[in-house]
């Protein structure tokens, strides 16, 4: 294995882990904080703001 294909190795497991702890973090504060809302409409509020972020990633893409 030459150093790119370790590099590649470690970056997919660096962020293997940077998202499980993004998973957990974000499960404490809705455990903590946000338990009092419905999960329904939290999931339809974050695919929202994804949505958004998408058309205006792709508006940018499209004007270079």
């Amino acid at each position: 294995m030459n150093g790119l294909e370790s590099y590649a190795l470690m970056a997919s497991a660096v962020g293997g882990i940077l998202g499980q702890l993004m998973l957990l973090c974000l499960s404490l504060v809705y455990d903590r904080y946000l338990k009092t809302l419905p999960m329904r409409p939290l999931i339809h509020i974050v695919q929202l703001h994804n949505e958004k972020q998408k058309r205006k990633h792709n508006k940018n893409q499209s004007q270079l």
